[in-house]
């Protein structure tokens, strides 16, 4: 038994197919610009940090310092040169396979909104360093309602406000880049990549935890009789071991660092 085909659903089905074949042709011309503009900035965004001789592919192979400074040093190079740089999957370069996070970085918007006024104020006392309470509406009180006098937070600027934070976002929308991103101005000193920071938190090591290698480092031990502190404070001298960075010292009961997990 045959489906019947009606005009209407060919020409419906026309219709679609020449849509798509519009959006391929959109797909392939932004394709190619994007990868000319990549290609065109040539030597001016590779990475500064892969001429660092101390580290191989992501451990460290230099010389180990002796004070603690110097050995928390050494984990911000490794760090930075980890997060240097942003896999450019899908875009034809035949010079590299990345570029620089920081020239390639878009900042990222949310869904959060602030009175122009109180955002204002609240940054600048978070860039002072003042402890700032993020403002919040009273959920029985009228919402925002003039747009126009309402500010959106950048995914930044909702960090710098909030000092806990859970970034929810579709798959490729750039969650990770900006934790890179994060990471990598923190433990290179770049200030003007964060200009808001509190200017009390630039001495923070930055340590980036991916939680796919947590979980299946917890998946192959046992954890029965451990805290959540015991197990974090575990992987973190995995990963510092996997690094060759197992001379550096987090926490000890002499000396306190402050870090951004």
């Amino acid at each position: 038994m045959r489906a019947a085909v009606t005009k209407d659903s060919s020409s419906e089905a026309s219709r679609l197919r020449a849509q798509l074949a519009a959006l391929e042709d959109q797909r392939r011309a932004l394709n190619a610009r994007l990868s000319v503009q990549v290609a065109g900035q040539g030597e001016s965004v590779r990475p500064a940090a892969t001429a660092d001789s101390g580290i191989l592919k992501g451990i460290f192979v230099g010389e180990r310092p002796s004070s603690p400074d110097g050995q928390l040093e050494c984990l911000r190079r490794v760090l930075a040169w980890r997060t240097r740089a942003l896999p450019l999957r899908g875009i034809d370069s035949r010079t590299h396979d990345s570029r620089s996070i920081v020239s390639l970085f878009v900042p990222l918007m949310t869904d959060l909104a602030l009175p122009e006024g109180v955002a204002k104020r609240a940054l600048l006392e978070a860039e002072r360093g003042i402890q700032v309470t993020y403002p919040t509406l009273d959920p029985n009180s009228e919402r925002i309602l003039d747009r126009d006098r309402a500010r959106s937070l950048g995914a930044l600027e909702a960090i710098y406000l909030r000092r806990s934070l859970v970034i929810l976002g579709e798959a490729g929308s750039g969650k990770s880049t900006l934790l890179a991103f994060l990471a990598h101005a923190l433990a290179t000193g770049d200030r003007t990549a964060l200009p808001g920071w509190p200017e009390t938190e630039w001495s923070c090591i930055p340590v980036l935890l991916r939680l796919r290698d947590f979980s299946a480092w917890l998946a192959a031990r046992d954890t029965a009789e451990q805290s959540a502190e015991q197990l974090v404070w575990g992987f973190l001298r995995h990963e510092l071991t996997d690094r060759n960075l197992g001379f550096v010292c987090l926490h000890s009961k002499r000396r306190s660092t402050r870090a951004v997990l």
